[in-house]
């Protein structure tokens, strides 16, 4: 019997709950909640029973975003930062040395030479 009880409101709350949420689909607040139970054209189908129990514990049935400290956004950045430099560290430097080395350097303006004539 006891089982029942909690299965029927169980039942009432995701009830409640799922109707509200569906009138308010950019999300449902305890602002919203609270104009919901006011609202008299809702009286039809909304338990105000269980509307008054999701009010007052509301905070226990909306799961929040979790955000993100500043601080570990500033480690994401520096890191993400200190990769992109060695990046342009190591592309400068083979820069640097295929500009020195002659055979290197003769070959790529030869390909760039063919490849502008046969893109003109």
């Amino acid at each position: 019997m006891g089982n029942n009880l909690f299965t029927g409101i169980y039942s009432g709350l995701t009830n409640t709950y799922s109707y509200l949420a569906s009138q308010y689909p950019e999300g449902l607040t305890l602002e919203k909640l609270t104009e919901a139970r006011a609202n008299t054209a809702n009286n039809t189908n909304l338990n105000q029973t269980f509307a008054s129990y999701l009010q007052t514990n509301f905070s226990k049935f909306i799961v929040r975003e979790k955000k993100h400290s500043l601080l570990l956004k500033i480690i994401i950045v520096w890191f993400a930062s200190f990769f992109i430099f060695i990046f342009i560290a190591f592309l400068l430097n083979a820069i640097q040395n295929i500009k020195s080395d002659k055979e290197a350097s003769t070959k790529i303006k030869n390909a760039w030479e063919k490849g502008k004539k046969l893109f003109p």
